[in-house]
């Protein structure tokens, strides 16, 4: 953190899981995606800008939703 690499971003979480809840509805349900899978990407609502997953099913749906998503295969 030092670095400014990573952040501390305090969120509050009843909002990220009500987003989380938005995502499948929102996007369609074409992809499988695990719930830990949605509440990572509903927490880019607040307040981050780049995601970064080697999970290949999270990054389409990323993608689909207009998140800005790195696939790094594993």
């Amino acid at each position: 953190m030092a670095t400014g690499i990573l952040a501390h971003l305090e969120v509050d979480y009843d909002e990220v899981f009500d987003a989380a809840l938005e995502l499948p509805r929102l996007h369609g349900q074409s992809i499988p995606v695990k719930t830990a899978d949605l509440l990572h990407l509903a927490i880019m609502e607040f307040g981050f800008d780049h995601f970064v997953t080697a999970d290949k099913q999270q990054h389409e749906f990323a993608v689909r939703t207009g998140i800005h998503s790195v696939h790094l295969p594993p």
